[in-house]
Parts: C-alpha cells; sequence; structure tokens
C-alpha cells in the first residue's frame, strides 16, 4: 500500500500538486514563502534568493488488504455508510482494537466508487484472509454490522438506537457509525440507506475464484 499526500485539502482543484519545500535548508515552506520563493531550475544562481522545489511526500508498507466493490453504481453517502458499518462490524465480530483496522474510499473521498479496508496493526491478524476463507464469515459480519445499526438482523425490526442510550438515533451515532477519526464524513452518514444491502449479506456464502494457498502459486 502506497499513500501519498498530494496537497493542502483546500487547495484550487487545478492548484499545483505536492508542497513547497527550501532545496537547499530542506525545510518544508509556507504557502507564502513557497510563493516569494523562485522555482528550482537547473542554473539559478542568483546569490540569497530561497529556491523552492514541489516534492509529494509518501509512505509505502505491505499490509493484508480487501477492496470491496458493489455490483450495481450507489450514491456516495451509501457507500461512506457502509464503509465505516463494515470496519465496526468486523472489529466487533474479530475483537479488534479501532487502530488495527483502517478504511479508505477509492479512488479518493470525492469519487467513491469502492472500500480498501486493511489491517494497519504490524504483523495484522489475518481476519481479511478469514473473510474471504471462510464461507459463513462475511454473513456473519453483515449480521453484526445490523445490531450496530440498532437493527434487529433476523427480522428488520428499527430499534431506534443502542442498549442504553437515552435518545433515539435518526440518522447516525457514536454507539453506531461515528467517531472523532471520521468527522468529516460525519454529513454522509445515515444508517438506513444500508440496511437492505446488510440484510442481503446475512444470507452470503463466499466463494474464491482460486484454490491455491500462496500468490505465487496461483500465479
Amino acid at each position: 500500500i502506497r499513500r501519498a499526500n498530494v496537497g493542502y485539502s483546500r487547495r484550487k482543484a487545478d492548484g499545483e500538486p505536492g508542497f513547497a519545500i527550501d532545496a537547499d535548508s530542506g525545510r518544508w515552506l509556507s504557502r507564502r514563502e513557497a510563493e516569494e520563493a523562485i522555482p528550482d531550475t537547473a542554473g539559478l544562481e542568483e546569490v540569497g534568493a530561497r529556491r523552492a522545489a514541489r516534492v509529494i511526500p509518501y509512505v509505502e508498507d505491505r499490509r493484508n488488504a480487501l477492496v470491496v466493490r458493489l455490483a450495481r453504481p450507489v450514491p456516495s453517502e451509501t457507500i461512506a455508510t457502509l464503509q465505516y458499518a463494515l470496519k465496526r462490524a468486523i472489529e466487533a465480530t474479530f475483537d479488534l482494537e479501532d487502530s488495527e483496522l483502517a478504511s479508505e474510499p477509492l479512488p479518493s473521498s470525492r469519487d467513491r466508487t469502492a472500500i480498501l479496508l486493511y489491517e494497519s496493526a504490524e504483523g495484522g491478524a489475518g481476519v481479511l484472509r478469514r473473510l474471504i476463507g471462510e464461507p459463513d464469515q462475511l454473513a456473519a459480519v453483515a449480521a453484526r454490522a445490523l445490531e450496530l445499526l440498532h437493527y434487529d438482523p433476523e427480522t428488520g425490526e428499527d430499534r431506534g438506537k443502542a442498549d442504553g442510550a437515552e435518545e433515539r438515533c435518526e440518522r447516525a451515532c457514536y454507539d453506531c457509525l461515528l467517531s472523532y477519526t471520521n468527522q468529516r464524513d460525519h454529513g454522509l452518514l445515515n444508517r438506513h440507506l444500508v440496511i437492505e444491502l446488510l440484510r442481503t449479506l446475512t444470507d452470503a456464502i463466499v466463494a474464491t475464484g482460486g484454490q491455491a494457498a500462496s500468490p505465487e502459486e496461483e500465479f
């Protein structure tokens, strides 16, 4: 998995990607400093001029990962809700900490067509391999997701709130979908949008295309 930071989140759509760095000292430049600097070009000899280079920083690592794509296009609100419902349900089903499983929209938060799930803890717990390797695990995760979204997984009844909660959950709450880390997506989340999809998945049986024990053997 390679993750790149292509620039400020509030930059203009046609703005130059990346960040400015002082080509001499290696120090990151602020936006104002970058505007006042001279682009780093071959043959620049002006004494005292600050040279700025554009850099796109990235990190790279190997993780167990799973990409989820739906057979038919759905609105951004639906796939965003499904993303966090699956994440919470996988964590609850396999007893994971929140920091052990990460999720991202693909290809970007502005264009959500798929969901990337990956094990963010060092070494990984192998739960994503179990999710596609054991026929009944996806159904179990879907049922757990319905419970977390305050629905009865068998009858489809809306329970309205978590056990012990005083107020009804209208769209999303911190007992189901909301968390500190997904604040930017709070406006998209609506637990009611994914109920029929999750109820369908409670009858799912997972079958993989290959029977090899490793990617090398499959190849």
